[in-house]
């Protein structure tokens, strides 16, 4: 079953939990409301029908006020919490997954449930909707360029990006208590490794979620 491994921020300075390591191939995504979880399934219910992925160790998992389940759980003496604990029937999220095998590469908990028209099927997002992942050779406060085995890809930065690795949630807090703002190049820098959620909208990269999976050797 697997573990909250690592508890991370975004340039918002919300907090976030961060499971797992995402792989390098493209995703499809979608949209909907949780209708039966377990340790190694997940079932969301996406416009009129019901989704089943598999969900393992490499799994990510964003979701706000984890980092306070993984707390009470270490209270109790257990290392950590478990998916379960997370992701609760009900809850809208939006999954990224493997068409092949139906394996969820990341689950994001929504703040709030989708509604059924808000739900989107996944031949809808498909083509918008994936994840890269690849070396940092450049970074600014609104993009960011990785550098993987297709070669060199730049995506925006917006103030809706969210950055999620180890450290960087109280790094984030001590940001905030000096009076700045937080920004990209506070958390991510080049030689750095990252794999990049982001929507393709007519040629244009935006990155959603940039996850620092490997920091650069100094």
């Amino acid at each position: 079953m697997r573990r909250i491994a690592a508890i991370g921020a975004g340039v918002l300075l919300a907090a976030f939990v961060a499971v797992g390591t995402a792989g390098a191939q493209d995703t499809k995504s979608v949209r909907g409301t949780v209708t039966k979880t377990g340790p190694d399934a997940l079932t969301v219910k996406v416009g009129d029908k019901d989704m089943t992925f598999k969900v393992d160790s490499t799994t990510q998992l964003t979701a706000r006020g984890g980092a306070t389940a993984t707390r009470a759980a270490k209270a109790e003496g257990k290392p950590g919490a478990v998916y379960t604990d997370i992701v609760k029937t009900g809850q809208g999220v939006q999954v990224a997954y493997h068409e092949k095998d139906m394996h969820a590469a990341s689950i994001r908990v929504l703040p709030s449930a989708p509604t059924a028209s808000s739900s989107t099927a996944p031949e809808a997002q498909s083509a918008k909707a994936a994840s890269a992942t690849g070396a940092v050779t450049a970074v600014s406060s609104s993009s960011l360029t990785v550098k993987g085995s297709s070669g060199e890809t730049t995506f925006t930065i917006d103030g809706k990006t969210r950055i999620v690795g180890t450290g960087a949630g109280t790094k984030g807090r001590e940001i905030k208590e000096a009076g700045a703002k937080a920004q990209i190049t506070d958390f991510v820098h080049s030689g750095d490794t990252v794999t990049v959620r982001y929507t393709d909208e007519s040629g244009a990269k935006r990155a959603s979620e940039v996850r620092v999976t490997r920091k650069a050797k100094t």
